[in-house]
């Protein structure tokens, strides 16, 4: 067994251990779920090419959803790894449920508490040595202006609940989120992201956003707005993608009037044969429990050859609604995205583009007109202008208005035969886990308004 993966058992072992024991001191009438978030993480931050900040994080999080009489209360407490502190922290959480939950009105969609069984799911990986890092990140970048953070180690979920439910995940990866600057300050955006690190595909990666960045130092034009040919990379697919979770796939928001598929789930609208979207929950991006320890469906069709065939519903949704669950998160937003690829080769996209926009990242995209499924956003960062299948010069910045039938219906043309395994790069408070695997998109007539 590796060294890895004892660390792992022995994390379970004590989170474990430590449920068991608050368990304990529950009373008949009363109910509990724990979930319990952690990390193990290396941080280092960059900027001139040069490492600035170096910083280990080893922090876990335990949330208590307590419930009496259908009243219910949500409270959540630093678990430090120390027995002794730890038991006493947790039960004077228990304490404070105990007597804040009877002030609390009663909830008449809670939910009763289920056995959802046990498992456990370990992702191991193959991180780069901390003693390595200067030599791996910055030996490829030449002496640019190389700015962002390196993020890895171990991330941990887990939950429990009263009725006997053990739900355990690990993951080992590793992101590094960067930026190029020119002197005038143009930037390219790229992120290397992972759980093996090779140092030949961060290269690869490396030398194409430097690529890149050479073309930036043209001199950018500005395009009038209009339609226009464009091809999205994956990264700025990604952005779209998001949407889907801001009221698109969930039951709940379509049930509300306020979803962005509510023509597509009518017959309405319709959206291209080549446009499939799954939750997969096995590129170990994300647990397939959710809050209650509900497990999810390994992989599940949302969109399936441009129709609709399932949406997300949590066990409160489903309560309320008198359907079945398929183990969504509490937002019913997508958690480990799968868009299916085409055949589009990297090395046809600006042959293919031939006249047109090649759209490096997107920013600032919201709904416009969501009853419709509009989205607005920008342009960001490495975006050229193409003709003849060659770039010709960087773009300033466009404002855009589409739709989701026009982006992934009509109007799309093709998709790529590769992908880009883009993890959720978040770390406000700890470091996020999620994440999509996407191809770059080719779409006719994307319509810039400003």
């Amino acid at each position: 067994m590796s060294d890895v993966n004892k660390d792992f058992e022995k994390k379970e072992l004590h989170i474990s251990n430590m449920v068991k024991g608050i368990f304990k001191n529950l009373q008949k009438h009363e109910d509990l779920t724990l979930n319990y978030s952690g990390e193990e993480s290396l941080f280092l931050r960059f900027n001139g090419g040069k490492a600035r900040q170096v910083t280990s994080v080893n922090q876990g999080i335990l949330n208590f959803s307590f419930a009496e009489n259908s009243r219910s209360l949500n409270y959540k407490l630093q678990i430090t790894g120390v027995d002794e502190i730890d038991q006493k922290r947790t039960e004077e959480a228990l304490k404070f449920c105990r007597e804040k939950v009877k002030a609390l009105p009663e909830d008449p969609f809670i939910v009763s508490l289920e056995n959802n069984g046990a498992t456990t799911e370990n992702f191991m990986g193959d991180l780069p040595a901390i003693e390595n890092l200067p030599k791996n990140l910055f030996e490829p970048i030449k002496n640019l202006d190389f700015a962002g953070c390196f993020s890895s180690g171990n991330i941990y979920r887990a939950t429990f609940n009263s009725k006997g439910q053990s739900h355990f995940f690990s993951t080992q990866n590793f992101q590094v989120d960067y930026s190029f600057y020119t002197q005038n300050q143009k930037a390219v955006k790229g992120i290397y992201a992972g759980s093996k690190w090779s140092d030949a595909d961060f290269s690869d990666t490396i030398n194409q956003s430097i690529n890149n960045l050479d073309k930036l130092k043209t001199k950018s034009i500005k395009l009038p707005r209009g339609k226009y040919k464009v091809f999205l990379a994956p990264d700025a697919v990604s952005e779209i993608i998001d949407m889907f979770s801001w009221g698109g796939v969930s039951y709940s928001s379509l049930m509300r009037g306020n979803s962005a598929l509510k023509l597509l789930h009518g017959g309405e609208r319709n959206l291209s044969e080549k446009f499939s979207l799954y939750e997969d929950f096995s590129l170990g991006l994300s647990p397939r429990f959710n809050e209650r320890g509900e497990l999810a469906p390994a992989d599940l069709p949302i969109i399936k050859d441009g129709k609709l065939v399932n949406l997300l519903i949590n066990s409160r949704t489903a309560k309320e609604y008198n359907i079945n669950s398929n183990g969504a998160g509490s937002y019913e937003g997508l958690r480990s995205t799968r868009v299916s690829v085409g055949n589009l080769a990297k090395v046809d996209v600006l042959n293919s583009l031939e006249k047109g926009i090649y759209i490096s990242n997107l920013h600032y995209l919201n709904w416009s007109d969501i009853q419709k499924g509009r989205f607005t956003g920008m342009t960001r960062f490495a975006c050229f202008y193409v003709e003849n299948g060659e770039i010709v010069a960087p773009i300033d910045d466009l404002r855009f208005d589409e739709s989701l039938y026009d982006v992934f219906g009509d109007n799309l043309l093709s998709l790529t035969n590769f992908v880009e395994i883009l993890p959720n790069v978040g770390t406000y408070g700890m470091r996020s886990l999620g994440g999509k695997s996407v191809p770059g998109i080719m779409v006719k007539d994307f319509n810039f308004t400003l």
